[in-house]
């Protein structure tokens, strides 16, 4: 989760680079939204910004 959308879309390509599958959505009310709505074991990992604005 990352609010700025340049971050967001250099930390996605850094991480596909390197073959890493990424989602991402702009802040922690979204992230808890995508949560609820994938398979419980769908992510091995969440990188989130450590000022969450919104949540």
């Amino acid at each position: 989760m990352e609010d700025n959308e340049l971050n967001r879309e250099i930390a996605t390509a850094l991480l596909e680079e390197i073959g890493i599958s990424v989602d991402s959505v702009e802040d922690g009310t979204d992230a808890v939204e995508r949560m609820n709505e994938v398979d419980a074991d769908r992510y091995d990992l969440i990188f989130r910004c450590l000022k969450w604005m919104v949540i």
